[in-house]
């Protein structure tokens, strides 16, 4: 049976790294966790790096494939970015992730302009999550501007300036 997914014990995914020694301290690591989240130092050296690897691989052949397309069609096309999303439930470590990933892209591509752009942004904003019922969903598929993300990912892949919606986890609002 064929299938599109490998599975990999944590030794054998580790070997993926060529051991190398992740730049992170601690201390950063500690600044980079949200509340409650279990992540170690090796964790990022067992896991997070070879991810790493592997993502500089996609994004070194994503921009090859770029370059040559546009060699091929005669034209100066720009840049696409590389964009890479994280799903999962409520509080399991996606923020935290994204801001591991980001740290160790900007080290291991230092040439590379890394931006985190979490989806809070696009939360309805709190009255409309009221009148819609569905503000003990906060969080979850249904409570998110689906359109806004969308349009916003759109925006960002065909190279028009974006504006980044703001979220306060102080008013647990959206920030006008």
């Amino acid at each position: 049976m064929t299938t599109n997914y490998y599975h990999f014990s944590r030794k054998d995914w580790m070997n993926f790294s060529h051991h190398e020694i992740s730049p992170l301290k601690a201390a950063e690591l500690e600044a980079i966790k949200s509340l409650n989240d279990h992540l170690s130092i090796d964790d990022v050296q067992d896991v997070y790096l070879p991810l790493i690897r592997l993502l500089e691989i996609y994004i070194d052949n994503y921009h090859s494939l770029q370059f040559n397309r546009a060699l091929f069609l005669n034209q100066n096309t720009p840049r696409i970015p590389f964009m890479i999303g994280i799903a999962g439930s409520v509080a399991v470590g996606k923020s935290t992730t994204a801001r591991l990933l980001q740290r160790l892209l900007e080290w291991r591509i230092p040439t590379a302009h890394v931006q985190l752009v979490t989806t809070d942004g696009f939360l309805y904003p709190k009255k409309e999550l009221e009148i819609r019922g569905l503000l003990e969903r906060k969080g979850f598929p249904e409570s998110y501007n689906m359109n806004a993300l969308l349009h916003f990912f759109t925006q960002v892949k065909t190279g028009h300036p974006v504006k980044v919606p703001l979220y306060s986890h102080e008013t647990y609002d959206i920030i006008k």
